[in-house]
């Protein structure tokens, strides 16, 4: 408890400090979590999440969401059903609501730290819509365009939705867990250039080069800490793409069309 109140008084000046800015712009609010993935992406009046980390970070992906004043979500969005970007939903929904839930894997998929089938049986209880997104789907959120790619085979990391958000000249890619062999397979066939990265799978393995150099981020956002992800800072070193690690504070990234700005805010 002691935590998610010093992490609510975090995003509660985050979020002060974006609220005086312009109503129009697009956000992405990444939650202080460890190896796990929860987002928040705003544009205007519209609000979706982005996968939902632990059931342990339940609490805090509730913080940020009621720092920010949101009480239904567009749409919930998992990018795939292992338990550090789904484990938390469960958890979350009875404090904010959400139109429906977005996959792109089936009912029945099993596998190691895989809980799509309990998560499914709450929804259905709860009486939430679920649809199934697939490679080339497009969505919006706002005046916000999400273009959703997927490699049809691999491992559940490999099928990670991946998710390109363009809004103005602006765009971020999200890139769930996808392996080195993934990011390959997707930037041979797709056009990944985007102004933000969120690096796959936490940053615990080197990016493959060619991949690297297809999104040519501008800057990168980590959800983890420094123990870890040595190589993959060194990659970002290299290419002098600055970078924030997700668990040394809340991470804002916002655009207002033209140009980005990223803060992080560290945790009391």
């Amino acid at each position: 408890m002691r935590k998610t109140l010093c992490l609510l008084a975090v995003f509660t000046l985050l979020c002060a400090r974006a609220g005086a800015e312009e109503a129009g712009m697009l956000r992405l609010y990444v939650c202080p979590l460890r190896r796990a993935d929860a987002m928040v992406l705003v544009q205007g009046s519209h609000a979706a999440l982005i996968d939902a980390g632990e059931a342990r970070d339940a609490p805090i992906i509730a913080a940020l969401l009621d720092s920010l004043q949101v009480t239904a979500l567009d749409f919930v969005l998992n990018t795939h059903p292992h338990h550090d970007h789904l484990g938390g939903l469960t958890g979350v929904l009875p404090k904010c609501g959400a139109a429906c839930f977005l996959t792109g894997f089936p009912e029945d998929i099993t596998g190691r730290g895989v809980v799509q089938k309990q998560t499914m049986e709450a929804l259905r209880d709860a009486g939430m819509p679920v649809h199934r997104v697939f490679d080339g789907d497009r969505l919006a959120l706002g005046d916000a365009l999400i273009t959703v790619l997927q490699c049809p085979l691999g491992t559940v990391n490999d099928r990670s939705l991946v998710l390109k958000v363009e809004y103005g000249a602006c765009s971020l890619l999200l890139t769930g867990d996808i392996s080195a062999r993934a990011q390959r397979s997707l930037a041979q066939r797709a056009d990944l250039r985007a102004d933000v990265l969120k690096v796959p799978h936490h940053g615990v393995d080197a990016m493959n080069s060619t991949f690297l150099t297809a999104v040519s981020p501008a800057m990168a956002v980590i959800t983890n800490a420094r123990r870890g992800t040595a190589k993959v800072r060194l990659q970002l070193d290299r290419k002098e793409i600055p970078f924030a690690l997700a668990v040394e504070g809340a991470v804002c990234l916002s655009c207002d069309g033209q140009d980005w700005a990223m803060e992080t805010l560290p945790v009391p």
